[in-house]
């Protein structure tokens, strides 16, 4: 198992401390301006040493990851260079704990407005559509990576010609990227014929290596979901159903 953790010394640079089961963890400093590139999967802000105005700019990261301010971990710099594997992810996974159920109690006050907007989005950009939909299920799982496999439609580009059907993912750490499927996908895809009914599904979770396999659809359209997520809960699980019962009673 790899996760990286970062800590932000000050308002220019911040600690990238990546850590393996099997290696000693590294340490290298980077600039801020690398958050989003260093594929971290959370990130402390050390609060007396960064000015308020770029700890707000670094709080918009919760979009992506957790952000937790030091003092709420207990935790100075040298505490952080010096932690081991199991500390780190036991940081890690109290902070997405916490991550998870901001997003999950956001979703719940905005349930209505946030299925409203997908509904419109889905016969009008299916790609706008998924983007939204793949944060909104990486929020809820508090997931590291996150690949959502689905039929979309190829829009025929001359009057003669017909729409064609189309599979596919999208897939990343911090932002969603379209691609189309690959062999290997397809067939995966193809794998889960049987899993696919009318509800959203969890087909499989394996803590020791955090990986979640489930399966949803959308008007009888499949969905086939991968995930690199720590821990799950009955709530997680609850409100993933419930996305997917309202966007097949919305959606017409």
């Amino acid at each position: 198992m790899e996760f990286s953790l970062g800590f932000v010394k000050s308002n220019s640079q911040f600690v990238l401390k990546q850590f393996n089961h099997d290696e000693e963890p590294t340490c290298k400093i980077l600039d801020v301006e690398e958050i989003l590139e260093a594929k971290i999967q959370g990130l402390v802000v050390d609060s007396q040493s960064v000015d308020p105005e770029q700890l707000g700019q670094l709080t918009k990261h919760m979009k992506y990851f957790p952000v937790r301010q030091n003092k709420s971990l207990n935790l100075n710099l040298s505490d952080f260079e010096n932690l081991d594997f199991s500390h780190g992810l036991e940081i890690l996974k109290q902070a997405q704990a916490e991550w998870a159920m901001q997003n999950n109690l956001q979703f719940l006050s905005q349930m209505f407005e946030t299925l409203q907007n997908l509904v419109k989005l889905y016969p009008n950009d299916r790609t706008a559509f998924f983007e939204e939909l793949w944060f909104l299920i990486k929020g809820n799982l508090a997931a590291s990576e996150l690949s959502l496999l689905y039929n979309d439609i190829e829009i025929a580009n001359k009057g003669h010609e017909k729409n064609k059907l189309v599979r596919v993912k999208v897939t990343g750490g911090h932002l969603p990227n379209p691609v189309p499927l690959e062999e290997v996908d397809e067939k995966l895809l193809e794998s889960y014929a049987q899993e696919f009914g009318p509800h959203f599904q969890l087909c499989d979770f394996v803590p020791s290596k955090g990986h979640l396999t489930a399966t949803a659809t959308i008007q009888k359209s499949p969905i086939l979901i991968f995930g690199k997520v720590n821990e799950i809960n009955r709530l997680q699980l609850s409100l993933l159903k419930a996305l997917f019962d309202g966007l097949n009673a919305l959606i017409k």
